[in-house]
């Protein structure tokens, strides 16, 4: 007797798109202390994104596992930089553009 069976396999060798809707290129906050900025991201792959992780300055500060992509953050003074990195559920990477922002605390 033979059995025949048949395995599906899904190849994706595709990154997903990653894209930082929030803030937008060389914005300044003005912020008194205890102030929190709330960064917001896209991200999309045909077949499902896994997780975003936040980087500020090149340091990783957070990760996302659902819609909608955000972040709260402690503002804290000074010029920044902004990067998120989306993965797929095959492991692949997408990265989107660096989007630098500054913050400046006390009066404006």
């Amino acid at each position: 007797q033979v059995d025949i069976a048949t395995i599906q396999v899904t190849v994706d060798n595709t990154a997903p798109m990653a894209r930082i809707s929030y803030p937008q290129v060389d914005q300044v906050f003005r912020y008194q202390d205890n102030r929190v900025i709330t960064f917001q991201a896209e991200a999309s792959d045909a077949i499902g994104v896994d997780r975003l992780v936040w980087q500020i300055d090149g340091v990783e500060v957070g990760q996302s596992v659902q819609l909608p992509y955000a972040l709260t953050w402690p503002a804290v003074a000074g010029r920044h930089t902004l990067q998120v990195e989306a993965y797929d559920r095959a492991g692949n990477l997408g990265r989107s553009e660096i989007v630098q922002f500054i913050v400046l605390t006390g009066q404006p």
